[in-house]
């Protein structure tokens, strides 16, 4: 990595990276901008190392990855995007066979926890398929309601009740929603 000063983008999604791995990204030098971690073992410790790089803008994480230390340890990043995503089913077991606890999908707790970046203009919630559930109520619209800068929200292969997307579209008119690719 230290052979490449201008590498701006790394999309570790759904490798073998681990927080050794992301320590080594941290102290190398790179001028990371965005980072892609999502479906990897990156844990909180991980996270963490992240505080090393001082010029990381964008985050993809999934939803396993995302515990409230996790958050703790992004807080103090100038953080301008996030993506979080449900788990692969790949994931899942990996997970489950681990005894590893975590969210099934998206819900009002991981939004909460993405309020508490309050950097953040852009958020994206993501998921394996247009019919999987997103259980998102008014607590979650009060959740990003509550971020200053939030001036994007898409929400990528999630089933949102239509109920709670027009009360996203009232209390943040000028907040820019796609569902699915729509407006």
């Amino acid at each position: 990595m230290v052979l490449c000063p201008k590498l701006t983008d790394v999309n570790l999604n759904d490798t073998k990276i681990t927080d050794t791995g992301i320590q080594k990204l941290a102290t190398s030098g790179c001028k990371v901008v965005n980072l892609g971690v999502a479906s990897t073992d990156v844990t909180d410790a991980g996270l963490a190392c992240l505080q090393q790089m001082p010029g990381l803008w964008g985050i993809r994480v999934d939803v396993a990855q995302f515990s409230d230390l996790g958050v703790s340890n992004l807080q103090s990043k100038n953080m301008g995007s996030i993506e979080v995503g449900t788990c692969s089913e790949k994931r899942k077991i990996a997970l489950l066979q681990r005894g590893v606890k975590f969210p099934e999908q998206i819900d009002d707790q991981v939004v909460a926890r993405i309020s508490q970046l309050k950097s953040l203009w852009g958020v994206q919630l993501t998921g394996n398929s247009p019919d999987e559930p997103a259980a998102l109520t008014g607590v979650a619209v009060k959740s990003l309601a509550s971020l200053p800068k939030l001036t994007d929200l898409l929400i990528t292969d999630l089933r949102v009740d239509p109920a709670v997307l027009q009360q996203i579209r009232k209390e943040m008119p000028r907040l820019r929603v796609l569902l699915n690719g729509k407006r």
